[in-house]
């Protein structure tokens, strides 16, 4: 728990949602975008055993499973980064933060939130560019699958999207004097 910048009331350390819409935005990443991004993760991890497999057995590779190994993980991280941040997975360096009041703790995580927003914004920006001009110049993979680029290179907005619809329900949430992130690890 901890204390609300204008109170002495205990708020709960997790955020609660700021409205219907975000509660149906968490449901939707921890029962959908969680899912896709354990299934990245599991396809990765079985086309790696597989192709671990032939190489002690017949000594032979497929140079396209390494490439499908690369992109499955690349998803899984970008469809997983914002709902992993929303859980307080992700690292924060606040040992002076908490050291500060409760007022300038609040603030810190009210400018971060900004920053997040910003930077958010920028990926999201830069990574549709990117994937419009994979699109535009038909670039497909390195490999014999020859899939095309901007399929693969699509995750980047799209993980973007979520982390900038993350860090602006963070900025909602410091804006109306609540709890702006996660302060500990919720593991269910």
């Amino acid at each position: 728990m901890a204390a609300d910048p204008d109170e002495g009331a205990a708020i709960p350390s997790s955020p609660p949602p700021a409205n219907r819409l975000f509660q149906a935005w968490e449901w939707f990443e921890d029962k959908i975008v969680l899912n896709l991004g354990v299934l990245c993760f599991a396809v990765a991890m079985s086309l790696m055993l597989f192709e671990a497999g032939i190489r002690i057995t017949i000594g032979a590779s497929y140079h396209g499973v390494e490439e499908l190994v690369r992109y499955a993980v690349v998803w899984a991280f970008f469809l997983c980064l914002a709902l992993s941040a929303r859980h307080g997975f992700h690292i924060r360096a606040d040992f002076v933060h908490r050291k500060l009041p409760p007022r300038i703790q609040h603030l810190c995580d009210v400018i971060s939130a900004i920053c997040g927003v910003l930077f958010a914004g920028f990926l999201f920006y830069a990574g549709a560019l990117q994937t419009m001009q994979l699109y535009r110049n038909g670039m497909l993979t390195e490999s014999e699958l020859d899939i095309e680029m901007w399929r693969i290179q699509i995750m980047l907005p799209i993980g973007a999207a979520m982390l900038l619809i993350f860090y602006l329900g963070a900025l909602w949430r410091g804006l109306t004097r609540r709890t702006v992130f996660a302060e500990t690890i919720e593991i269910e």
